[in-house]
């Protein structure tokens, strides 16, 4: 099956946030601390795109990581491409990244 949606291209400057997590799936809604998880869940750090680099893995393949600086912090974090999304009001980019 094919998907008919473009991927969400990103680069340099823009704003993106972390991706949702399954962390808030295994929480019951009868748990204690359900409301807790939640809260924790859905606030995922907000930050800018200050690089991209393609590293090369273990098994040869190349992958894309972000250097993002999060708001409220000093010095950036690298991440994986896959746990990024372009934060919700944020102007998509023009250049395409795979």
């Amino acid at each position: 099956m094919t998907s008919t949606t473009k991927p969400v291209t990103l680069q340099v400057g823009d704003r993106v946030r972390e991706r949702a997590s399954l962390n808030c799936y295994f929480a019951q809604p009868t748990s204690a601390n359900y409301q807790q998880i939640q809260q924790i869940a859905g606030n995922r750090r907000q930050g800018s795109i200050i690089e991209i680099e393609t590293r090369k893995i273990s098994n040869g393949r190349q992958c894309t990581y972000l250097r993002i600086l999060w708001d409220g912090a000093t010095r950036p974090t690298s991440h994986a491409r896959q746990r990024i999304e372009l934060a919700p009001g944020a102007p998509a980019a023009v250049d395409t990244l795979q």
